[in-house]
């Protein structure tokens, strides 16, 4: 693939070319691995429904699954090859995405390109063309790949996909009056004509807290990393626990290394405290030396505290590494998982986390839904991998530039992005608003010995309540 901001292949499907778009179904189906019949009709399209609707779903049916599939996205026909010669027509409708497709972050990218070619394959009506160009991962290489797509006649960008790399490319679409759909999860990201698509850390605190409290827990503990994230996350986890009802015992944060780790988790249980006790009472048990007492200090021989912790959850809003450490210590220090309910993100959907028995019975924030699990499949099908964290979000991305791209003119206005109903695709329920954020449903997900579950599903749409009982009657779709 080309670096320094060129396009890297291009998926182009003229008006009116039945051999331009056999051309290019067969170099979708070479990128895809899916054997769909080359037939020149119209990819599937999403209509919108009267209000108030479902949130439109850019992911289409299973395709059936192939023996072999390429690591990599085949390069699509140029825009000149996929005319017939001497065709007149409108020149396409461009859509650019600048990923990180060279440097540390290439295989990231290169699932994120898979992800939104296979939506652009699925919904991109003719006339649309997707013009990757490699960000190099860097602020510099993004707004230098948002030049290049813009030089390119670009009416919309897909990402970047890190803050600064946006931050960057923010002022070049500025200027050119064109908006950007970026991948990053920071707030700060938003406005301007971008649109953050990625997943905030506030709400999923807010649904995961909320549901916790609707169940009972009414003291909460909170375990943040330090730093801006950590931070976010504990103003946030203060007023989700404010409008459940809940009462932040305290918040402890740590540092990225265990001995950090460590002395959080003990700071939060009070263990030396309860140590203390536990001595001063075997103590005065001995002292007295009464046959009841001498009962009491045998069975206290397996203890190693006294008393309870001052909370019945704790929120820990990490990933990976973090999380598995905590979760070995949380017995270590005597908080039990039968009296403490831990909390998390959607970033635990990554984890493999029933081989943690403080973590069973936990609860946590998640988009997985149907679409979502569908599309898992259909990658994995098509490219002999699984998608990776953010193939979903670039699937939704593309999906909606497909979708806008089907109107009349191509319309990818700040106004047609901003949609009440929203879009239920690949990561979930979802729609933009108008300082650039994105509103998300999510469901609560719960950590068993043999896996996960939902317990509670992600609403459908924005303007209908939960459809618990629709998604809990149909079994072996979780």
């Amino acid at each position: 693939m080309n670096s320094g901001g060129r396009p890297v292949s291009a998926i182009f499907l003229p008006p009116g070319s039945r051999i331009a778009r056999a051309a290019v179904l067969s170099a979708a189906v070479l990128a895809l691995g899916a054997c769909v019949p080359q037939t020149g009709t119209p990819p599937p399209r999403v209509e919108a429904s009267s209000a108030p609707p479902e949130a439109r779903s850019p992911v289409p049916p299973p395709a059936p699954k192939v023996d072999r599939a390429p690591e990599k996205p085949a390069p699509a026909p140029a825009a000149d090859e996929t005319r017939d010669p001497g065709e007149k027509g409108p020149a396409p409708v461009v859509v650019g995405i600048l990923l990180p497709l060279s440097g540390e972050e290439r295989e990231l990218g290169r699932a994120m390109l898979n992800g939104a070619m296979m939506a652009m394959f699925d919904h991109a009506a003719p006339g649309l063309a997707l013009k990757p160009y490699d960000s190099a991962g860097t602020p510099a290489g993004a707004a230098e790949a948002a030049e290049a797509a813009l030089k390119d006649g670009a009416r919309l960008l897909l990402g970047p996909l890190f803050s600064d790399s946006v931050a960057a490319v923010a002022p070049v679409a500025g200027r050119a009056g064109v908006n950007a759909i970026a991948f990053t999860n920071d707030r700060a990201a938003a406005g301007r004509g971008v649109f953050v698509l990625g997943h905030h850390l506030e709400p999923q605190i807010r649904a995961v807290i909320a549901y916790a409290g609707a169940r009972g827990v009414r003291s909460l503990a909170v375990l943040i990393p330090t730093g801006r994230f950590g931070a976010q996350a504990a103003v946030a986890a203060d007023a989700a626990a404010r409008e459940a009802g809940i009462r932040v015992h305290e918040v402890a944060a740590y540092a990225d290394d265990v001995p950090s780790i460590d002395r959080a988790i003990r700071r939060l249980a009070r263990y030396d405290g309860r140590k203390a006790a536990l001595r001063e009472r075997r103590a005065a048990l001995k002292r007295r030396g009464d046959a009841e007492s001498l009962d009491i200090l045998e069975r206290l021989k397996t203890r190693d505290t006294l008393g309870n912790v001052d909370f019945d959850a704790i929120l820990v809003p990490s990933g990976s590494s973090p999380v598995y450490a905590i979760a070995a210590r949380l017995p270590y220090y005597d908080i039990p998982s039968d009296r403490v309910r831990v909390l998390g993100i959607s970033t635990w959907d990554r984890l493999e986390l029933r081989y943690e028995p403080a973590l069973r019975g936990a609860w946590y924030a998640s988009p997985a839904t149907e679409l979502g699990g569908l599309f898992k499949r259909r990658f994995a099908a098509s490219f002999g991998k699984p998608p990776g964290p953010l193939a979903a979000l670039a699937y939704d991305a593309a999906a909606v530039a497909a979708l806008l791209g089907q109107r009349p003119g191509a319309d990818f206005s700040a106004r047609a992005l901003v949609d009440a109903r929203g879009f239920e695709g690949a990561s979930g329920l979802f729609r933009f608003r108008d300082d650039g954020l994105s509103e998300r449903s999510y469901a609560i997900v719960e950590v068993g010995e043999d896996g996960t579950k939902p317990v509670r599903p992600a609403s459908r749409s924005f303007d209908a309540p939960r459809a618990e009982a629709r998604l809990d009657a149909r079994p072996g779709t979780h």
